[in-house]
């Protein structure tokens, strides 16, 4: 995450660097070719989701460790939930493929949870309704399958409906990023 945080900081100040010779050229520091706007306008959009990246990626750094929690009592991700789930409100969990969209828990309550359009994990897939929580496992400590593997075990012993599938029926794809 902290390579991540870092790249995206980096890529966009070099996005937004063309912008600058703009601006200097209006103001009078330096001469300015118009040529320079076919450069500065499109690499200065790609700025902004660069800059999104990265601070989505220092929002991750930041929360306070651990970020997961999967242990006997529940489920914790600071990153989807204010509080752990217990394995008693857990009616399915289907793993989305280890390492390619985490784990989807459905729940006996409309819970809500968070799911940050720009993070790891969660970037392709659309807020999920009250009920669902996405937790995302790629860019980890531990490797996405062994978590998916524990939270699959833990929910079944528990008494939810596991399984493995390349997508989830109420977990849509997202179609537009605005």
């Amino acid at each position: 995450m902290g390579t991540l945080a870092v790249a995206g900081l980096l890529l966009g100040l070099i996005c937004i660097a063309p912008l600058g010779f703009v601006l200097a050229g209006t103001s009078g520091f330096i001469r300015m070719d118009l040529g320079i706007l076919l450069v500065a306008l499109p690499t200065a959009g790609l700025a902004v989701p660069s800059f999104i990246l990265a601070h989505v990626a220092w929002q991750d750094l930041t929360l306070a460790r651990p970020v997961l929690v999967i242990d006997e009592s529940g489920i914790f991700d600071r990153r989807v939930t204010d509080a752990p789930v217990p394995w008693q409100q857990v009616k399915a969990a289907t793993s989305l493929l280890p390492g390619r969209g985490g784990v989807v828990l459905e729940l006996d309550r409309p819970t809500e949870g968070r799911a940050h359009p720009f993070r790891a994990g969660t970037f392709l897939f659309e807020r999920p309704e009250p009920g669902l929580l996405h937790i995302p496992l790629i860019s980890m400590t531990v490797p996405a399958a062994r978590l998916a593997g524990a939270i699959l075990e833990l929910a079944d012993r528990n008494g939810a409906e596991v399984s493995e599938a390349t997508a989830h029926e109420r977990i849509r794809r997202r179609t537009k990023f605005i």
